[in-house]
């Protein structure tokens, strides 16, 4: 029996994920609890949200580990606060207590040494409470074996998937309008290891409608609202997705080469067979091929970003081309089917 956790509703039942899970005949349950992941700075998650999350998690803990029946033999989460508080009160079952398997796992470096070793010895705490942990980019995997070696045969590499709703109603038809005629509509997203100040040097001068959807103001360091650039810091949920809808060109500009970013804005664009200008790192040459499905930058190469924006204004045939095979690798590659058929076989291994 694996039980399964989900932070976007308080009644999973009717979850796309659950639905996949039924075809696939795997003994499980699946718990929620609501949680609005909005917050703009480290104090804020660390006073308000971190608190909440535990709370929750030992709501959950308690109908799980104690109230369930058949107990489960795996539970499976998505952040430090869960296995935590899960593996504390694991300690007190007079059962077979249940694996822990920790689901996209992320670790940033930080630039202070004290602060650094702080966190490895935290998540090194955390991570040794679970048998599997699951990154969404290869590369990550010697990373961590080395910054955590005592548990270095762990981590596993699992390509990112999702339900992204509404996809299947995105048509993905050319055009109806000539892109020269018109502004170029650039919607660009996220808060972790953005590179901002790139995308403004990019579409400085040019005839583009840049909307940048954020609300981190580190992240935002750097970029200020201008007549061309828009800041949305309050946009979520629907009011993002239609965002998605509206736009012509998704761009994703990173600062970092080394740890996973930008793989959910990316897997969501594909969804919608949205164009994708996205700066290369070795995590996104594993979800994008390029030239065939996005157009690929240097880390902060303003002048090679402003290009791509400008071949897909330029270029008709090329901008259908990328949307087409964007939808077709989201489809194949990082559907929530094909997601949640690689997870489950990666947590079956795990008694296997």
């Amino acid at each position: 029996m694996i039980h399964f956790f989900t932070k976007i509703s308080n009644n999973p039942v009717n979850l796309e994920f659950n639905k996949e899970l039924e075809k696939i005949g795997v003994d499980y349950r699946c718990f929620g609890a609501l949680i609005p992941f909005e917050y703009r700075s480290r104090v804020l998650y660390l006073l308000i949200w971190y608190p909440k999350m535990a709370y929750h998690a030992f709501r959950l803990a308690v109908k799980s580990l104690i109230l369930s029946k058949p107990h489960p033999t795996t539970v499976v989460h998505e952040t430090d606060v869960d296995v935590l508080v899960f593996s504390f009160v694991r300690l007190f079952l007079p059962w077979k207590k249940p694996k822990i398997v920790y689901l996209t796992f992320i670790f940033t470096r930080r630039s202070s040494p004290l602060y650094q070793k702080l966190r490895i010895m935290y998540y090194r705490f955390v991570l040794s409470r679970c048998v599997k942990i699951i990154c969404h980019s290869e590369n990550e995997i010697a990373l961590y074996a080395e910054t955590f070696p005592s548990i270095a045969d762990r981590f596993e590499f699992l390509p990112l998937g999702m339900n992204v709703g509404g996809w299947r109603n995105i048509s993905i038809d050319p055009i109806a309008d000539d892109l020269k005629s018109r502004r170029l509509r650039v919607l660009s997203v996220g808060r972790s290891g953005r590179d901002y100040p790139t995308l403004a040097a990019a579409v400085a001068g040019e005839e583009f409608d840049v909307t940048v959807v954020c609300d981190s103001g580190e992240a935002l360091r750097g970029l200020r609202e201008t007549d061309t650039i828009k800041i949305l810091r309050d946009c979520y949920d629907a009011d993002y997705f239609a965002q998605l809808r509206s736009c012509d060109v998704m761009v994703v500009p990173l600062a970092v080469e080394n740890i996973s970013q930008g793989q959910m804005v990316v897997v969501q664009a594909m969804a919608y067979g949205k164009p994708i200008v996205v700066t290369r790192t070795p995590t996104i040459c594993h979800y994008l091929v390029d030239g065939v499905e996005a157009l690929m930058v240097p880390l902060g190469d303003a002048s090679a970003l402003r290009a791509a924006l400008r071949r897909l204004r330029d270029d008709p045939d090329l901008y259908q081309r990328l949307r087409w095979a964007a939808r077709e690798g989201y489809v194949k590659r990082h559907s929530l089917a094909v997601y949640t058929k690689h997870l489950v076989a990666a947590i079956e291994k795990i008694s296997a």
